[in-house]
């Protein structure tokens, strides 16, 4: 192909538009792809280092246990189903449920408001009432158990001091806990060793009175059926078992005693 230019400007412009012309068709598409992939890659790498932020802020709200650890080995498994009847038997067990504080909590942290039943019933998110329990177990030949721990007048006074973390002591509302019974009391007025400490499950609400638990007690974590909805989560007005979904509600009074049945050993 021969090039016939009369000028060395009309040499300048051709080439000139000559290489305009190859510009734009070297961006389309290979350069159009490139970019693209490298916003999507300055994208992700925001995105993680979002993620990674939030993940420590979400640790800062956690801490280390002190408490020794080792493998459970008390009693046996055993199902729903048989529990529930031994518990319908007079026995030598008897449970006391102490209230340790009243508290309050989002009614969206209660219960999920994007629920079609929820929508429809019109429900909104508000500050609920709460409280906060301690149940305290009394064997014959084995002593005195807690399920769960009440609140420790410690962790509301200063919860920071206790390992809790900055998101926990900002959004969990804990100075508006309002202590009725502190765990701390009622281990003392029991005036037998607390041989250990079941635990349904470690929401703030549940765990809140470690502090006033003796280092050498041990905690045992107790599985859970999930077909039992909240079988032993008392964190919300009382407790809510498979053949009684309304109730009881402990309203009026501080405790309540029942006799449990199962064997005497």
């Amino acid at each position: 192909m021969q090039i016939h230019v009369r000028s060395s400007a009309g040499l300048f412009n051709y080439g000139w538009r000559h290489r305009k012309l190859a510009d734009c068709y070297s961006t389309r598409p290979g350069q159009k792809r490139q970019q693209k992939m490298r916003k999507n890659i300055m994208l992700r790498k925001s995105g993680l280092s979002v993620i990674g932020a939030l993940t420590i802020v979400a640790l800062s709200a956690c801490t280390q246990t002190s408490h020794s650890t080792k493998p459970a080995n008390l009693g046996k498994a055993i199902s729903s189903a048989a529990m529930e009847a031994l518990i319908d038997q007079p026995g030598p067990i008897e449970l006391e449920t102490v209230v340790g504080a009243d508290w309050i909590a989002d009614f969206s942290g209660l219960l999920n408001l994007k629920d079609p039943k929820a929508v429809a019933a019109g429900l909104r998110d508000h500050e609920e009432p709460i409280q906060i329990y301690a149940h305290l177990a009394r064997h014959p030949t084995q002593g005195f158990f807690m399920v769960d721990t009440g609140v420790s007048k410690r962790l509301v006074a200063d919860p920071a001091s206790l390992g809790v973390g900055w998101v926990l002591r900002t959004f969990a509302k804990i100075e508006r806990m309002q202590v009725r019974q502190d765990t701390l009391s009622v281990i003392k007025s029991e005036g037998i060793p607390l041989n250990g400490v079941f635990m349904t499950h470690l929401h703030l609400d549940h765990i809140s009175g470690m502090p006033d638990v003796p280092k050498d007690v041990r905690f045992t974590p107790v599985p859970v059926n999930p077909n039992i909805r909240a079988s032993c989560t008392c964190s919300c007005r009382g407790w809510k078992t498979a053949s009684s979904p309304e109730g009881p509600r402990f309203r009026s009074s501080s405790s309540r005693k029942i006799r449990m049945g199962g064997s005497k050993g």
